[in-house]
C-alpha cells in the first residue's frame, strides 16, 4: 500500500482532530446530562428523607402567608383569602369534593344506624371529622 502524500496526511490528521473534538464534545454533553440527572435524583432522595410537616406546621405557614399578604403594600386580599381557604380545607371546615353516588335507587333508601354512619365516616375521613359530625347532629337534634 502506498504511503499517503503530505497533503493527504494533513487532511487525514485534520479529520482525526475533528473527530477527536466531536467525541470530546459528545462525552462532555453526556457528562453534563449525567450530572443533571444525578442532581435530580439526589434532590428527590433528600426530599424523601425529610419528614412531612404536620398539620400544626402547615396551619402556621398558611397563617404567616396570610399575614404577609395583608402586610404588603398594597394589600393582597386574594392571596390572604387563598391562605384562609387552605387553612379551612386542612381543618375540615371546607370540603372541596363532590360526591357522586353510583348504585340502584333501592340502595339509597336503606336506613343505616347512626353508629354505622359514624364508623364509615371514621374510616373515610378520620375520627376528628366523625366526632364533629356527631356533635353537629346532636346539637341540631336538640334544638
Amino acid at each position: 500500500m502506498p504511503r499517503p502524500s503530505p497533503e493527504e496526511r494533513k487532511r487525514i490528521e485534520t479529520n482525526r482532530a475533528a473527530k477527536r473534538k466531536l467525541r470530546a464534545e459528545i462525552a462532555a454533553r453526556e457528562q453534563r446530562t449525567a450530572d443533571r440527572v444525578q442532581g435530580i435524583v439526589d434532590t428527590a432522595l433528600a426530599r424523601a428523607r425529610r419528614p412531612l410537616p404536620d398539620l400544626a406546621e402547615l396551619i402556621q405557614q398558611l397563617e404567616e402567608a396570610r399575614q404577609l399578604a395583608m402586610a404588603c403594600f398594597p394589600p393582597q386580599p386574594n392571596a390572604a383569602i387563598n391562605a384562609t381557604m387552605a387553612q379551612a380545607k386542612l381543618l375540615g371546615f371546607v370540603v372541596d369534593k363532590q360526591a357522586i353516588a353510583v348504585g340502584k335507587p333501592d340502595e339509597f333508601r336503606a336506613v343505616e344506624q347512626e353508629e354505622e354512619i359514624l364508623e364509615r365516616l371514621r374510616e373515610r375521613h378520620g375520627s376528628r371529622i366523625a366526632q364533629r359530625f356527631s356533635e353537629f347532629i346532636r346539637d341540631n337534634a336538640a334544638g
